[in-house]
């Protein structure tokens, strides 16, 4: 046992501890050191962990917004494509309709008013003439008649080409018949529509 004296301010102590016990002090304390180095080890740990957690975290939710932009932005896109193919399409049916619509007025420009060409082609028979049947095809018009005389027929051929409803009128047949006595001329006149109304 070693007797030590210590002064402090005029204070005197006397360490009576064995030399045994001094070291086992010495050495709970390097423990408690160890213990505190080791503990605060275990916080710098946990703290750089709960750092890069909150960084990670931080980075789902730069990537999450990231996506949520991509995600507008590719419907956007979506919507942008859309309306260019809307319109496209509707530049297209626009030039059918403009189409269609040319189409409906050459067709009513061509509009032929029937019965007012019927009767003057039905008036233009001169006397002697009597008509059996009208019949039109494809631009072309077939006058199927009856006749007194080939006179009333040429006549009657002048006559509709003064109604300017026909152009190129030709006698297609012609032939003589008797019935009782009494002799006529049977025809055919054909002529082309004019596109006149």
């Amino acid at each position: 046992m070693r007797i030590t004296k210590k002064t402090k301010k005029n204070k005197t102590r006397i360490n009576l501890l064995p030399y045994e016990d001094r070291i086992k002090i010495l050495n709970a304390k390097k423990r408690l050191i160890i213990l505190i180095i080791i503990a605060a080890y275990i916080i710098l740990l946990a703290v750089s962990d709960i750092g890069f957690y909150m960084a990670s975290v931080s980075k789902g939710n730069i990537i999450a917004k990231l996506n949520e932009r991509l995600l507008v932005l590719r419907s956007k896109n979506i919507l942008y494509k859309n309306m260019n193919n809307v319109i496209l399409k509707k530049e297209k049916l626009q030039g059918i309709l403009k189409k269609e619509i040319s189409a409906i007025e050459k067709l009513g420009a061509m509009k032929t008013n029937w019965s007012g060409k019927l009767i003057k082609i039905v008036g233009a028979s001169p006397n002697g003439v009597w008509l059996n049947g009208i019949s039109a095809g494809k631009g072309t018009l077939n006058i199927n008649g009856n006749s007194l005389s080939l006179i009333n027929i040429s006549e009657y051929i002048k006559n509709l080409k003064a109604t300017g409803f026909l152009k190129k009128l030709y006698l297609k047949s012609v032939g003589r018949k008797s019935v009782k006595g009494n002799t006529y001329y049977s025809f055919v006149i054909e002529g082309v529509l004019t596109m006149r109304t």
